[in-house]
């Protein structure tokens, strides 16, 4: 019996059965309409072009604005002022913009190479689109035959270099089939719950408590530790040498990103110095 097996909801417009030819099955043809889910879905997300940020026109603005040229003396108005400056010259200067991202999953055989051509393309294209003139229009599009051309001929070869390598282990050859026809989506689902996660680690705390019921007990030491009573200035220099070697983390709270205060460190550091006095 040779049959085409689809969902109860699957739409077949046509099905044709072919007589037996070469042997006693027949060849069925069969038309679907199919519905194929879209994998680029784009998420709006609230982001900056910083590569148009003019920094020396940003540091003129601070040092013209009143956390410069007139600070409170107060220390939490100091603050204050120091947020609601920066957050207000930052948003003059690179506003935050609602864009669409959508992610695009990496094919397996897109290399170094080919993101240095995608990269050189890229360049190119803006170089057209910013003169159009057309000699960089003819080099653009030169250039996209060969990039078209080397991502053509490295899906060729990853894909024939991985079907031979499966050899006759028809299990890995249909994983790499499946992968080829339709890239599985990921469909994966956290189905932990907040009871889950305390229970595992209240039973994680009893077991090595149980298992370590038989130690000695630790050996604490007293030692004496010196009494902070008093402090001494920081001083600008120590505020730049402490940006210089601070790593270049960011987060929501932060009036500007640590890159960008790095920049701006001869202009921000007296006032950061301040704020620590």
């Amino acid at each position: 019996m040779d049959v085409i097996v689809t969902r109860a909801e699957q739409k077949v417009e046509s099905v044709s059965v072919d007589p037996p030819m070469l042997s006693d099955h027949s060849q069925i043809v069969a038309t679907l309409a199919l519905r194929l889910p879209h994998q680029h879905v784009g998420v709006r997300r609230v982001r900056r072009c910083w590569r148009q940020l003019d920094v020396d026109r940003l540091r003129c603005d601070i040092l013209e604005s009143t956390l410069v040229t007139n600070p409170p003396d107060n220390v939490n108005d100091l603050f204050a002022c120091y947020d609601d400056v920066l957050r207000h010259l930052i948003d003059l200067h690179v506003p935050a913009k609602s864009v669409v991202i959508r992610p695009r999953p990496q094919s397996p055989w897109f290399d170094g190479e080919c993101r240095d051509m995608k990269r050189a393309t890229r360049r190119l294209e803006r170089v057209y689109r910013s003169t159009h003139a057309s000699d960089n229009y003819i080099l653009w599009k030169k250039q996209l035959s060969v990039q078209r051309t080397i991502f053509q001929t490295k899906y060729a070869d990853y894909w024939t270099s991985a079907i031979a390598e499966c050899g006759h282990n028809g299990k890995a050859l249909w994983s790499k089939v499946n992968c080829l026809l339709r890239p599985s989506a990921d469909t994966s689902i956290l189905s932990h719950i907040a009871d889950d996660f305390a229970t595992f680690f209240v039973r994680k705390v009893a077991d090595i408590r149980s298992s370590t019921s038989g130690a000695p007990s630790a050996v604490i030491v007293p030692r004496e530790t010196p009494l902070f009573c008093q402090f001494e200035p920081v001083s600008v220099e120590e505020i730049s040498h402490l940006l210089a070697v601070t790593p270049s983390k960011s987060c929501a709270l932060d009036p500007i990103p640590t890159w960008l205060l790095k920049r701006l460190s001869n202009t921000l550091s007296p006032v950061i110095t301040s704020l620590c006095n």
